[in-house]
């Protein structure tokens, strides 16, 4: 689904797209799966929408709830300071 909204509307479009994505992960319990797409997409949505647009907030805070949710407290604090 992702490959075909990226080729469709292009790859600025699919941020929203990973973004829910992510979030299923998380409501499954997969944080580690999680993790890995919310690390990438961050620093894409605070540079194209900006640092403190919603949503990359929300990213923000989606990747700290998961590392918290794997026992890594210091790397979520990491990206609080």
């Amino acid at each position: 689904m992702l490959a075909l909204k990226e080729a469709r509307d292009g790859p600025d479009t699919a941020l929203a797209v990973r973004h829910n994505f992510a979030l299923a992960l998380i409501r499954e319990g997969q944080f580690v799966d999680a993790e890995e797409i919310l690390r990438r997409l961050l620093p894409v949505e605070r540079e194209k929408i900006g640092r403190s647009s919603p949503q990359a907030l929300g990213c923000l805070r989606n990747l700290i709830e998961v590392l918290e949710g794997q026992g890594k407290e210091e790397e979520a604090r990491d990206f609080i300071g």
